[in-house]
């Protein structure tokens, strides 16, 4: 992970699998909300898939620079710990830290990029995951 490599820190894999497990979380439920804006895009006005994925990214960006900037500002103080228990916070906060930087460059890239890989190859007009 980036964070890793920008403090030294090296990786403690009982610390730092809580990280993991959170970037993770992070990780899908933006997946989950970016499919679920591209199809209610899809529903309402009939758009294509491409048309749909473009309006859902544009539409998310901004929010999704938000969330994770919060986050990140929020985990600054255990990834900088010195302290009393710093010990077990710096390698889950520094790897948390690392996978939201991640998540905020290739995130608005990938997602987009698969959603429209992955529908080309279904029937046209039907949605990606169809929330019934």
């Amino acid at each position: 992970m980036p964070g890793e490599e920008l403090t030294g820190e090296l990786l403690k894999k009982d610390r730092a699998a809580v990280g993991f497990v959170s970037v993770f979380g992070v990780a899908v439920m933006l997946g989950v909300l970016f499919i679920a804006d591209v199809n209610r895009i899809r529903g309402e006005s009939g758009k294509r898939a491409e048309d749909a994925i473009v309006d859902a990214a544009q539409s998310q960006l901004a929010s999704r620079f938000q969330l994770i900037l919060i986050a990140l500002l929020g985990i600054v103080p255990a990834a900088t710990a010195s302290g009393i228990g710093s010990d077990i916070q710096r390698p889950m906060a520094t790897v948390i830290f690392g996978g939201l930087i991640s998540i905020m460059i290739l995130a608005p890239i990938a997602m987009p990029c698969l959603y429209y890989l992955i529908s080309r190859k279904r029937e046209p007009g039907k949605a990606l995951l169809p929330i019934h």
